[in-house]
């Protein structure tokens, strides 16, 4: 479809044309198309309206005002995640005008993203920000169709879950033990499999001292400060049973603490999850083994399953919103043959120091 690139104003005859070029014809002549107001600043205001509906825009532009646009529908740490992709991602592509991209363009893309060494996940995050941009271009206008819609991504391969040795991870617990909360935080990590911001947000009336067990039913986000919201996802809010010695722990800690509705690690206020990965770092390197604070997530539901425990138990524990997640993240990890004892032999290793 041919659309208006450049326009003109002339006074003439007390009346100001204005005159719009919306193409070329078969011989290189330019088609242009005329319209009379009765004073310039009408005319101007007009034009104005045509190049801005009309003119080709840049992918730049596009990204920002659908990131704009959206914004409402979520949360603080998506829109986080969309202004990096946008950022990072899709900043060789920002000078791109929207009215030339074509499949081809988006493919080069993606495969440049993952020659540099970047996970496929990374190129669907990238696609779920550019297909939708481009949607939202073809509803306003600005293009005919959403080549995007046109991509073919591939299969997902996920990158596999590998786990330290047992003798790393009770090495790394005596070292976070020597550094007051920090042991128990860790504890509780490995025992439950909970996200940091869980059990970061983790409140004293949420510990069922009868029952043995927490409740998951909020989560800290680091933004610029500190702010309680509901889990990832609905089946993230969960009951999860945890053993007699992390119990005690939890509860001689909690004689230190005056206000029944304190949070757990932080008193009235909570630490940030990102004061919780630092000291890891720092327990981490003193202990000489190389892992990050999410990867007890992972130990967590390692021994679990190689215990034989159902998945869907352990999408339960972790607060998977569907099985598939967990069977996609640790299917790996599952047992094929041989006993899986192992779950017992770390617990019992585990409650003994």
């Amino acid at each position: 479809m041919a659309r208006p690139r450049t326009g003109s104003i002339k006074a003439a005859g007390g009346v100001y044309k204005l005159r719009i070029t919306v193409g070329t014809d078969a011989n290189g002549k330019r088609i242009q198309k005329q319209t009379t107001f009765k004073t310039r600043a009408e005319a101007e205001a007009k034009l104005a309206e045509i190049l801005e509906q009309e003119n080709p825009r840049s992918l730049h532009e596009l990204l920002h005002r659908y990131h704009d646009t959206t914004r409402s529908k979520r949360s603080q740490r998506s829109n986080n995640n969309v202004q990096h992709i946008i950022d990072k991602h899709l900043a060789p592509a920002h000078r791109w005008m929207v009215t030339d991209i074509n499949v081809e363009h988006i493919e080069r893309l993606y495969a440049d993203i993952a020659a540099a060494g970047l996970s496929p996940q990374t190129v669907r995050h990238t696609h779920h920000v550019l297909a939708p941009a481009l949607r939202l271009a073809v509803r306003w206008g600005w293009i005919d169709t959403n080549p995007a819609e046109l991509v073919e991504l591939g299969p997902l391969t996920r990158a596999k879950v590998t786990l330290p040795s047992d003798e790393e991870i009770f090495r790394l617990l005596a070292e976070c033990n020597k550094r007051g909360l920090l042991g128990l935080f860790v504890r509780l990590a490995l025992v439950t499999g909970a996200r940091r911001g869980e059990l970061s947000a983790l409140r004293w009336p949420e510990v069922d001292w009868v029952n043995s067990a927490i409740t998951i039913s909020s989560s800290l986000e680091d933004l610029p400060g500190t702010v309680v919201k509901s889990p990832k996802t609905a089946a993230s809010t969960r009951r999860i049973g945890i053993d007699p010695d992390t119990l005690t722990l939890l509860a001689q800690h909690r004689e230190t603490t005056d206000n029944d509705f304190d949070y757990v690690f932080g008193g009235e206020t909570p630490h940030s999850p990102s004061s919780w990965t630092q000291k890891f770092i720092r327990a981490s390197a003193a202990a000489d083994v190389k892992m990050r604070l999410h990867d007890l997530r992972h130990w967590s539901a390692s021994a679990l399953l190689a215990d034989r425990t159902p998945v869907n138990v352990v999408a339960a524990r972790l607060g998977h919103a569907r099985t598939s997640t967990t069977t996609d993240t640790y299917g790996h990890l599952l047992p094929r043959d041989a006993d899986g004892a192992l779950a017992g032999v770390i617990l019992d290793r585990f409650n003994g120091r």
